[in-house]
């Protein structure tokens, strides 16, 4: 019986000798790092595509969409501000002008100074309030291009909202895909830091997976930033030539179309 026992033993050792030396025999750093290497190439290259998409999207939207000038001139058009403002211009100039129009007629006549001096009152009178209301008419059609040009503007930001909300969404996906700091590690660590808030000692085992976390969650913050920037200099770069007249603002008092980048101005 004893004899059994110990040839079992002895079967049972060499079996687990053996499974392990297999083990070992079978493993091949260079096809690990190959696969592993192979594996992080893949990652990086999905999250290549992703960006581009990204960027295409934006680039597909900032082009269909109208520019700043484009609203303004389109509001312009749409208020008849040129032909409000000449109307305006061609009645004030009626006014300047009444005073020597009325001398230069009365040359050459019989007249009395007074009585020019009647007859530019009398036109004065007249002119005065279609001036002031073809003004004002003017300025309403002026501030409300630039309404329709800033609405315009304000749509077109409100459009670009989905993509904006998409590259925040997809820098967290990358950053989790780098670090490995999923949802479900990221509700690790908040249970572990909320057992240690409550006084609770951790266990070894715990401690270690608190720093493991720890670790992963500052790489994930890292890489979070990184991503961020990376997709937000992406798009700013590839699509400068198509962003550039979206980022221009029409500025309400001076009547100007400003340009943040460049501070060129457009007067109108």
């Amino acid at each position: 019986m004893a004899s059994d026992a110990y040839n079992t033993g002895v079967s049972n050792v060499n079996s687990a000798n053996s499974t392990g030396s297999s083990a070992i025999n079978s493993f091949d750093p260079n096809a690990w790092q190959s696969n592993t290497q192979a594996g992080l190439n893949g990652i990086t290259s999905s999250q290549a595509q992703g960006n581009q998409s990204l960027v295409n999207a934006f680039k597909n939207q900032i082009s269909s969409q109208p520019s700043a000038t484009d609203y303004y001139n389109q509001g312009m058009q749409n208020f008849n501000v040129q032909g409000l403002q000449n109307t305006s211009n061609n009645l004030n100039n009626a006014m300047l002008q009444a005073p020597n129009s009325n001398l230069n007629a009365a040359k050459g006549f019989n007249y009395d100074q007074n009585q020019v001096d009647q007859k530019t009152s009398q036109d004065l009178q007249r002119l005065a309030p279609s001036a002031a209301a073809a003004q004002n008419n003017a300025s309403t059609a002026q501030t409300n291009a630039i309404n329709f040009a800033n609405n315009g503007i304000q749509q077109n930001q409100l459009n670009m909202t989905p993509y904006q909300q998409q590259a925040t969404a997809q820098a967290q996906l990358y950053a989790q895909q780098y670090s490995g700091f999923t949802a479900t590690a990221q509700a690790q660590l908040a249970s572990l830091q909320q057992k240690m808030q409550s006084g609770v000692s951790l266990s070894t085992q715990e401690m270690q997976s608190y720093a493991a976390l720890t670790s992963s969650e500052q790489t994930y913050q890292a890489q979070l930033a990184t991503n961020a920037t990376t997709i937000a200099n992406t798009i700013q770069n590839q699509t400068a030539m198509n962003v550039a007249p979206q980022n221009k603002i029409v500025n309400a008092t001076s009547q100007q179309i400003l340009s943040p980048n460049t501070g060129s101005v457009t007067s109108y």
